[in-house]
């Protein structure tokens, strides 16, 4: 392991131990995120403006209808974001009409409320949202693709993220699944490789395809299953990692510092360490090349944490 990624081990390690302290009653989950983040960002999170954040939102129509954890992110996520008032009354508008169009009430509806009206300006709204129903129909009505969570939801919309039209996004996405699933991928598995490796106006799907498998082929010869639901990671790794033996290694070495601790199941100490190496990758890549945060139309590093975030939520 290089000195940068031990590092960022260790800065995580010792985050984490002070947001213990000073959250003792917070769950793990939301510890490791303010963890995560703060590795990935250098921003420590100003406690009073969240605080601040919180109660707005507990007096608002999403007090009613979101969850203490969503409440929490959302303020984790707005505390340096002077504009936060607009972007939660906007998050309610978009989360109702979501569930209007047949969405369910629960947290993964309500995180991507969030992100579309966080990321996107207002005028985009409709746009986005019209492509993400469409694509969420489509994609729905297809018998062989099946879905165990609403993960989904956040796949769907970054789908609909594109310039290109949806049925081009469509036409590509269901050929790439096509050839995943003759390989011997579980559908899950599938879904959601093929929602990230997609996530780029390059069509040299092929190559992305055999990242893919070959990071499937190390992590297995290790003895290691990834969980279905981290194929979002793996297929996001597809648009970065160049050497496969070397990024599967990396990853081990920092979930083995992890598993010294007991705070955390042993899945989310593999999340961590993943994005962890993800991260250090993007920014190694970066320095390189002014432009590598953004891999088409995606801001690789912004798609990172989010990806985290409703992964461990």
């Amino acid at each position: 392991m290089d000195i940068d990624l031990r590092s960022k081990v260790i800065i995580f390690k010792e985050y984490y131990k002070d947001v213990n302290k000073v959250l003792r009653l917070e769950s793990n989950k939301i510890k490791n995120l303010e963890s995560f983040l703060y590795t990935t960002t250098d921003e420590e999170i100003d406690y009073e403006k969240t605080k601040e954040i919180k109660k707005y939102i507990k007096k608002s129509e999403l007090g009613y209808v979101f969850s203490g954890d969503i409440r929490k992110i959302i303020s984790i996520f707005l505390f340096s974001n002077d504009n936060y008032k607009k972007i939660i009354k906007d998050t309610i508008i978009i989360y109702d009409h979501l569930i209007s169009k047949g969405f369910e009430k629960d947290k993964f509806t309500a995180f991507i409320s969030f992100s579309i009206s966080n990321r996107f300006h207002e005028k985009e709204y409709d746009n986005i949202i019209k492509k993400m129903i469409y694509i969420k129909r489509t994609l729905e009505f297809k018998e062989h693709i099946k879905y165990k969570t609403n993960i989904k939801y956040l796949c769907f919309l970054n789908l609909a993220t594109f310039t290109k039209s949806s049925k081009e996004i469509l036409e590509d996405y269901l050929n790439i699944y096509d050839k995943l699933i003759n390989e011997g991928f579980s559908e899950t598995e599938t879904f959601y490789s093929v929602s990230t490796l997609i996530l780029s106006d390059n069509k040299n799907y092929v190559e992305r395809l055999n990242k893919v498998k070959d990071i499937k082929r190390v992590f297995q010869n290790n003895n290691i299953i990834i969980c279905e639901e981290y194929y979002l990671l793996i297929g996001l790794s597809s648009l970065i990692v160049e050497k496969t033996e070397k990024f599967v290694g990396d990853v081990i070495e920092v979930y083995n510092q992890f598993a010294e601790k007991k705070h955390s199941k042993k899945n989310i100490f593999m999340l961590l360490s993943i994005g962890l190496v993800l991260n250090e990758y993007i920014q190694v890549i970066s320095t390189k090349h002014m432009n590598s945060f953004i891999q088409g139309e995606v801001n690789l590093l912004s798609r990172l944490i989010e990806y985290i975030t409703i992964l461990l939520i």
